[in-house]
């Protein structure tokens, strides 16, 4: 047998191999979970001070703010999570580990730091952090997250994707961010520098609304539907371990370097010129 021809052989046998391993036979066990709801107790909090009277003016309506500009959606974003007090549930199909991917996760961390409860439910195909770093956002005593239809096989993932394609074909393409239960940020935007006109490279041209009123309560409940489903996963439970406090304490770490390094370009002072 010729020598190419009986290494292709072997790695053909082992792709199949590693292909029969990732296919378990449908959705990973959920382990413990805890169901949870949006938070109800939040009309006190700086965010529904403002937005209720004008919700109220217009009764039975929602208002909305068109997020056009790229810069502008990512501003009202880092708004948002900053003026939460009580919670912020975030349900995103991609989320890329870049310049905006990490600074939402370190404003994520802030507001966890302040006492705010985080629900991060994200993709397990479209989502680009490796386990280990959202195991340490996970170790947040105040954030929880969770992958919605994970494949088996975590490294590669690709390789769990093919191996049950029937069932890991079916992706989660919600796309919101909800602020104390009193505003939300829907649209086509994932989170990646490419949405929010930071890439070098192509750039997105998506939309996204800033809304309040009775929609928020029917974005939440979409997102409550989806949280408490059997295929979103804590993130823990699928990997079957937890970030140790030295993991956690350096991915933070790492986090804040780069989103140091993003404050001080010349990128973020058009966000912080943006009117939100």
């Amino acid at each position: 047998m010729h020598p190419n021809l009986h290494l292709r052989l072997r790695r053909a046998g082992i792709t199949l191999a590693l292909l029969s391993l990732a296919s378990c036979g449908g959705l990973p066990r959920g382990g413990t979970r805890s169901p949870s709801t949006a938070l109800k107790n939040t009309r006190g909090t700086p965010l529904a001070v403002t937005t209720q009277p004008l919700a109220a003016k217009h009764p039975g309506q929602s208002g909305m703010h068109a997020l056009a500009d790229a810069r502008d959606a990512l501003a009202a974003r880092l708004a948002l999570t900053d003026a939460a007090q009580r919670s912020l549930d975030a349900q995103y199909y991609i989320w890329h580990p870049d310049r905006a991917g990490s600074v939402m996760f370190e404003r994520l961390f802030r507001a966890a730091d302040r006492g705010v409860r985080v629900r991060l439910l994200l993709d397990d195909i479209g989502t680009r952090p490796p386990d280990k770093v959202l195991l340490a956002i996970d170790s947040h005593p105040n954030i929880e997250v969770r992958m919605f239809n994970p494949v088996h096989l975590r490294s590669p993932r690709w390789l769990g994707f093919v191996s049950d394609l029937p069932r890991s074909n079916r992706r989660m393409h919600n796309k919101s961010l909800i602020a104390d239960g009193q505003v939300a940020i829907v649209g086509g935007r994932n989170i990646g520098d490419e949405y929010f006109g930071a890439s070098s490279g192509p750039n997105f041209a998506d939309f996204d609304l800033a809304v309040i009123g009775p929609v928020v309560k029917e974005t939440s409940d979409a997102f409550d539907l989806y949280w408490n489903h059997a295929a979103a996963i804590p993130i823990a439970n699928l990997v079957h371990r937890h970030a140790t406090p030295e993991q956690y304490v350096k991915q933070r770490a790492e986090m804040g370097g780069r989103n140091a390094a993003v404050e001080q370009s010349s990128y973020a002072d058009s966000v912080h010129a943006s009117e939100f």
